[in-house]
């Protein structure tokens, strides 16, 4: 009888849960298909290249394992094509576009599941990856961020952050802090500082912040988020205040967002999303519009995207993608936004990639 009423019981709660996410009207338009890549993929960085070209590199492959290979878009042909692979097949690895044109990769795992410390630099202008100087310590699920004055900043999972000189080839200390955290958010603000939101620390969501000034080279505890959140996305706004929305908590999707304005160092409630959603995108337009695709809930890949209005502060809805997760996104120079990769239906990974919103905007 007790597991009649348990079963009853989480039938009653699902049936909530399906009535309270929000439904698109069924005539809303879908996103546009933009190709489809060479190799199927989820969890791969991308960066736009000085050129406006969309570089995606490694990720994983599903049954393959991390990925070596690295496809481009170019926005003129509207077209995928493959360029040169990395030195090492690598997933959970970060991807930072340098002053200079080059990328740099950071870490990441490799075809064995082994957390790896080497680091490579890709040459646009060859189509090829090189060696640079390794991070000093095994990572994944770590964070990475261009300072304003080109060094990259990169905070592992484990140990103390450090800092890449492009120009040296070498790394160096970023101050004394260490963050044992995966599924933050790291942003450069405005002023040149950057901005750490959020988390998981060890199995517990957190709602900490911390901002590390670059200058000083010291980390300091800025204002608690209102909500804790892990798997959350973060953008700088015209205003130079942080928008972060969705994310999860104790394993539950959140609709909730908040904007951080960095000079009173206060968290305010933004209106909440149409839906829950973690390990989506969040895509900046020119004018400080934001748009939201994809993500999942529970187990739910989500297709409703939306978008949030900077000039009025609501979401709107913003078409309907193919229902995805852990994929990537970036802005192309129509202003439209370039969803690339991820998992689809039953969390595998796919080729496809579309571009949205489906009106102007």
């Amino acid at each position: 009888m007790l597991h009649r009423a348990s079963s009853i019981t989480l039938l009653l709660l699902g049936i909530i849960s399906s009535v309270a996410q929000p439904r698109l009207a069924e005539d809303e338009a879908r996103w546009s298909p933009a190709g489809d890549l060479a190799t199927a993929r989820a969890d791969s960085p991308a960066v736009t290249l000085l050129d406006g070209r969309i570089l995606l590199a490694g990720g994983s492959g599903g049954f393959e394992g991390p990925l070596a290979s690295a496809e481009i878009f170019n926005p003129v042909t509207a077209a995928w094509s493959s360029t040169g692979s990395m030195l090492m097949a690598r997933a959970q690895h970060t991807v930072t576009a340098l002053d200079d044109g080059r990328v740099l990769a950071v870490g990441g795992l490799d075809r064995f599941g082994h957390e790896i410390a080497e680091c490579e630099l890709y040459d646009p202008n060859t189509g090829t990856w090189s060696t640079t100087a390794h991070y000093y310590i095994q990572t994944t699920y770590h964070r990475a961020v261009r300072l304003l004055d080109g060094r990259v900043l990169v905070v592992p999972d484990l140990k103390f952050p450090q800092i890449y000189d492009p120009i040296t080839a070498a790394w160096s200390g970023a101050g004394g802090a260490s963050f044992q955290r995966r599924e933050e958010t790291l942003t450069l603000l405005a002023d040149g500082r950057v901005i750490m939101v959020g988390g998981a620390v060890g199995g517990d969501t957190v709602n900490q912040v911390w901002i590390y000034d670059p200058v000083s080279k010291f980390w300091i505890g800025a204002e608690n988020l209102i909500e804790a959140r892990q798997g959350h996305t973060a953008t700088l706004l015209p205003d130079g205040r942080l928008l972060v929305a969705g994310g999860q908590s104790g394993g539950i999707a959140l609709a909730s967002a908040e904007l951080y304005d960095p000079v009173t160092d206060q968290w305010s409630h933004a209106r909440r999303l149409n839906v829950a959603r973690a390990y989506h995108t969040a895509t900046e337009l020119t004018k400080g519009d934001v748009v939201i695709a994809g993500g999942e809930s529970g187990t739910r890949n989500i297709d409703a995207a939306e978008i949030y209005r900077f000039s009025t502060a609501k979401w709107e809805r913003a078409g309907i993608t193919p229902p995805v997760s852990h994929h990537t996104a970036a802005l192309l120079p129509d202003n439209q936004v370039l969803a690339i990769g991820g998992l689809g239906r039953r969390h595998i990974a796919i080729r496809r990639s579309e571009t949205g919103p489906p009106t102007s905007q």
